[in-house]
């Protein structure tokens, strides 16, 4: 079979796999690598799919979001590994995270979707409890800190 051939193949087969789904470069490069085709043409075969849009990492990302919102909000530096780890290219994870809020405001929504209406800073435990919140989801110490300062 021709390089070219195979190329039309892989492309054919690779859209079929996606079908309807969103699916970032990242994961359709390993899934076209783990099938066992070379690195190269994997490569060739993502480009071919992203410029005809089967292939979108902006809106793959977006999905990837719309999930940590409220209690599961992240912050922008977690966001960013989470999208880079979903197989985003680095280009578009950071320029999607640079359209988020800043993490001063991102916490906000998170400690209001996760602490109790009647928290209370000055209890030492619920204090901790929030901060190790904050420190799971990706804030620094000092952005919890002025956050839980502010309630």
């Amino acid at each position: 079979m021709s390089d070219e051939m195979q190329f039309s193949v892989i492309v054919s087969e690779t859209i079929s796999h996606i079908g309807i789904s969103n699916y970032s470069s990242g994961k359709i490069f390993n899934y076209l690598t783990n099938k066992g085709y070379d690195s190269g043409l994997s490569s060739d075969v993502v480009s071919e799919l992203v410029s005809r849009g089967y292939i979108d990492d902006r809106k793959a990302s977006r999905s990837v979001l719309l999930l940590r919102t409220g209690k599961k909000r992240e912050s922008r530096l977690l966001s960013l590994q989470r999208l880079i780890n979903a197989g985003i290219s680095e280009d578009i994870a950071e320029s999607v995270v640079s359209e988020l809020p800043e993490d001063s405001e991102l916490i906000k929504e998170l400690f209001d979707s996760s602490l109790p209406a009647d928290f209370d800073n000055s209890d030492e435990t619920m204090h901790i409890k929030a901060l190790k919140l904050a420190k799971q989801r990706g804030f620094t110490l000092e952005v919890a800190q002025k956050e839980l300062k502010n309630r």
